[in-house]
This record gives structure tokens, C-alpha cells and sequence, in this order.
């Protein structure tokens, strides 16, 4: 085993990593469920404008600009 410094280092950068990928996970559940949101608004007939505002209210809430 090598030093102690140097797994406490790599023990901090793993839960790091883990931190980031459920962080990643979160959004990309948060993105799908607009885009199911979307697609049932879309499909009960909702005017299209309605639902284009209603999507970017959702999108600038989550600070994204696209």
C-alpha cells in the first residue's frame, strides 16, 4: 500500500467522481421527464405556442439557455 496521503487523495477525487455522475444522473432524469411532460401536453392537442412557452419557463428555471 502506498502512503497514506496518497489514498486519502484518491478516496477524496472517487467521491468526487461519484458526486458528479449522480449529479449527471439527476439532470438527465429531470430532462427526460420534460420531455415526457412534452410529449403528453403535445399529445392532448394543447396549442403548440402554449406548450413551446411552458418548455422554456421549465428550461430557464434549470438555467440552461438551448
Amino acid at each position: 500500500m502506498g502512503p497514506p496521503a496518497a489514498s486519502t487523495r484518491y478516496e477524496v477525487r472517487t467521491a468526487a467522481i461519484r458526486a458528479v455522475a449522480t449529479c449527471h444522473h439527476a439532470l438527465g432524469l429531470q430532462f427526460v421527464a420534460i420531455g415526457e411532460a412534452y410529449c403528453s401536453l403535445w399529445s392532448r392537442g394543447s396549442s403548440q405556442d402554449g406548450t413551446r412557452v411552458r418548455v422554456a419557463a421549465l428550461r430557464r428555471q434549470r438555467g440552461t439557455g438551448h
